[in-house]
């Protein structure tokens, strides 16, 4: 993996820890690995034909992830630093959006995002992400040139990546519990849907038929246990697929726009 190699090559690999400037220990394994992974990952979804993901961005786009790296503290123009650490929620929120997300795409032509929020307030792992891919051309630029443009063809970057990727989870997810209701009718001489089936079987029986027929299930993407005899099916992935992010008759994502827009007014 280049991550790894990277680090070999820097001598960042035969350090366990790196200082800041308040001397605490940063561990070097986490934003190695987090690179590691996550280029493996994209690299298995490209290889695999039958992968319900490859819509999204970072499969799709290679270079969308520019890198990997450590938060772990501000310096001002006058040599003063402050570590993450205690940083106040204010503090962290204005960093995010004028240091990282701004500052870097004015300085860098790209942009940094924690891409999840950790436990503790010591690991800041971040992704680099370029701006970079409408075509090839700068979607933060192409809100200012042309703004109706830009909103039509986020929304509808959204439903073609993002919706796609729901859909086609969906999709997956719904022929595995066709299969094992049609086994359930089978033995039992009934005609009930796969909604209906997953209503009388608990966890154990419904994992017993999905083995039987060579299935893999997941809690929580493909069923979830309702009680210690009834499962039922994810219905949250249901209303991704064939509500917020289906196209209407024109190919149009008008639920998800509207989706948007809402949200929009909420926090805007």
């Amino acid at each position: 993996m280049w991550e790894d190699s990277k680090a070999m090559l820097t001598g960042v690999a035969s350090r366990a820890t790196t200082k800041d400037r308040g001397g605490h220990n940063i561990p070097n394994n986490g934003v190695n690995k987090l690179g590691n992974i996550l280029h493996h990952e994209i690299a298995k979804q490209l290889n695999n034909p039958n992968s319900n993901v490859t819509s999204l961005l970072f499969v799709q786009q290679d270079g969308l992830i520019k890198g990997t790296l450590h938060d772990l503290e501000v310096t001002s123009q006058d040599g003063e630093y402050k570590s993450l650490r205690d940083f106040s929620s204010g503090e962290l929120f204005y960093h995010s959006i004028f240091n990282k997300f701004w500052g870097n795409y004015i300085g860098q032509g790209s942009v940094i995002i924690q891409p999840t929020t950790y436990s503790d307030k010591t690991t800041f792992l971040n992704w680099n992400i370029s701006t970079k891919f409408m075509g090839g051309k700068d979607i933060l630029s192409a809100e200012y040139d042309e703004p109706y443009k830009y909103r039509s063809a986020v929304v509808g970057m959204y439903g073609d990546t993002i919706g796609k990727m729901y859909r086609d989870v969906w999709t997956s997810t719904k022929n595995k519990l066709q299969m094992i209701a049609d086994a359930y009718n089978t033995n039992n001489d009934t005609k009930l849907s796969f909604k209906e089936v997953l209503n009388l079987l608990s966890e154990e029986q419904l994992i017993s038929y999905a083995s039987t027929l060579g299935l893999t299930l997941e809690k929580d993407k493909d069923y979830r246990k309702r009680s210690k005899s009834s499962c039922t099916y994810n219905e949250l992935l249901e209303y991704y697929s064939d509500y917020l992010y289906a196209p209407n008759a024109k190919g149009q994502y008008a639920n998800l726009d509207a989706y948007l827009n809402q949200q929009k007014s909420i926090f805007v």
